[in-house]
């Protein structure tokens, strides 16, 4: 039997609109050219932290991703290392104090609520902090942490249990059109599959899934960076950002460096994780850069200097899918019938992936959308578009 729908894209978002749309019964074949999880998904952190979202349609669609995590069952949670995790914002330069706090009443008016430390406070919580930092922090009891990789292979898996077909090492060459540009189906690597319903959500490649329509998905992959430390103990705490990440994230990419904020985060397994970077001049080139890796360590250690002798033992980088404007398009391609979309979610897919993968369903399935059409239009395509 034919499927109702194709997903191109075995990340986190695809896996999320597998499952959704396998939840309402509809018949789901899911491709991905490598294996599940293979782009950024496989080279993210797994947080859930809404101090770091933009206010807006980020910190909206986290909040509602956030609710959809807490849903699934304790089974699912165990599987894919889900826990809530108390987070730091630390400020790293006295000049972001300011920001700290204008951060705090940009959150709180959107049902966000932090608390703002005292330096006496915070080195109470991370002892081993360099006592030289401003001391400025904004504490949060109720984020969450995961494991990304585990967490788009267990959607994926929960999926195929209702019915889902998965094919992995599968890759789109091309889609079938009616005379109309409807879709007919989706020419594969493994042979055509007959449909006339397409997701794309293909990250970083999903602007060239959209040449094969014709249709502009203004998406470019921006490529970040990891470390993951030895494991350690009692070094730290807590999951802690440096204050300045919004603006981080926000930050135009100079052709000159890269755009480093320090993120340090201890794992279940006692390894830390040690972030982050941002930068669009790599293009599709995925390998680490030793200059960005360098300045995401000098960072860790400049908030933690306990950490000077601990040994990185892997990096790694990822190519995140970005769009102009830093936020999602979900959304159904006008003037291509069966074609929607579900990309540009820059560094947030584990943050955003639920509710990305929940409106998708809806869309298709005719159901009432989760969010209204108010919201709904600041994550068309054609916002694009219309400039």
């Amino acid at each position: 039997m034919y499927p109702d729908v194709v997903i191109i894209g075995g990340g986190i978002i695809g896996a999320c609109c597998a499952y959704y749309l396998s939840l309402e019964g509809v018949k789901v074949y899911l491709v991905e050219r490598d294996h599940i999880a293979s782009g950024a998904s496989g080279a993210g952190e797994g947080n859930i932290c809404h101090e770091a979202m933009m206010p807006g349609m980020e910190l909206t669609l986290t909040m509602a991703s956030a609710a959809l995590w807490d849903q699934f069952s304790p089974d699912m949670h165990r599987r894919i290392e889900y826990h809530k995790a108390d987070t730091l914002q630390v400020v790293g330069c006295t000049e972001h104090l300011e920001g700290l706090e204008q951060n705090l009443e940009d959150h709180a008016r959107e049902g966000v609520h932090g608390t703002l430390l005292s330096p006496k406070e915070l080195f109470e919580l991370e002892p081993n902090l360099a006592r030289d930092v401003p001391g400025g922090a904004v504490f949060s009891g109720y984020n969450a942490h995961m494991q990304p990789m585990l967490a788009t292979i267990a959607l994926t898996d929960a999926a195929r249990d209702m019915g889902a077909v998965v094919r992995t090492f599968t890759e789109v060459t091309g889609l079938q059109l009616s005379r109309d540009g409807a879709v007919e189906g989706v020419n594969t690597t493994s042979g055509p599959i007959p449909t006339r319903i397409v997701v794309i959500a293909a990250g970083a490649w999903s602007h060239r899934v959209g040449e094969m329509l014709g249709l502009d998905i203004p998406i470019v992959p921006r490529r970040g960076h990891m470390l993951v430390t030895e494991a350690v103990e009692d070094l730290v705490f807590h999951l802690v950002t440096e204050a300045s990440y919004i603006a981080t994230v926000e930050e135009t990419d100079d052709s000159t460096k890269p755009n480093v904020c320090t993120i340090v985060e201890l794992t279940d397994s006692g390894n830390l994780l040690l972030g982050s970077s941002r930068d669009t001049l790599a293009g599709f080139d995925p390998r680490v850069n030793a200059e960005i890796i360098s300045a995401i360590a000098a960072g860790a250690v400049r908030f933690f200097p306990c950490l000077r002798e601990v040994q990185v033992i892997r990096s790694y980088a990822g190519l995140r899918p970005c769009s102009p404007d830093l936020t999602p398009i979900i959304d159904r391609a006008e003037g291509h019938g069966g074609v929607y979309i579900a990309t540009g979610h820059e560094g947030n897919g584990i943050t955003t992936g639920p509710i990305t993968g929940k409106l998708i369903s809806e869309m298709i399935t005719g159901k009432e959308l989760s969010l209204p059409d108010e919201q709904m239009s600041k994550l068309s395509l054609s916002r694009f578009q219309a400039g």
